[in-house]
């Protein structure tokens, strides 16, 4: 207690790492968060784009008005050489589409770049494709 409130009352950004928007993928829990946490101004979570693009517009604006305003997703690089070569499943353009989808639904996005991917063989092209990535994602 600070002052005769509870240290709940000055919580207004919170975090959750596991991720997809599945902190409130149902109502009830979304407005026990926002009752218990008055204060609370923003929830931000990880993604990965495959979520995102599987979100129908109304879950996306559920997630809105429970107060996700940041997401954080792993773009690692923009080459889709590199990110087979890293076993990941996603391409490059779709974590492109999936981070565009969310700014136009007013959501700020962070997104990861995992730097000195692809080593000394796929250096340059991780390089130049991750910028090229990030710049579309602008």
């Amino acid at each position: 207690m600070v002052h005769g409130l509870s240290q709940a009352a000055y919580l207004q950004r919170m975090g959750f790492c596991r991720g997809n928007g599945e902190f409130a993928a149902e109502i009830p829990p979304g407005k026990a968060l926002n009752a218990s946490f008055s204060s609370l101004i923003r929830v931000g979570t990880y993604f990965n784009g495959t979520s995102i693009m599987q979100k129908t517009d109304e879950e996306i604006n559920r997630l809105r008005a429970l107060k996700l305003g940041i997401c954080y997703m792993g773009l690692e690089s923009g080459s889709n050489e590199v990110l087979e070569d890293m076993h990941k499943q996603e391409r490059a353009d779709e974590k492109i589409e999936a981070v565009r989808r969310m700014q136009s639904a007013g959501l700020k996005m962070s997104v990861m770049i995992l730097l000195g991917l692809g080593g000394k063989p796929l250096g340059d092209v991780h390089v130049h494709k991750t910028v090229d990535a990030l710049n579309k994602m602008q």
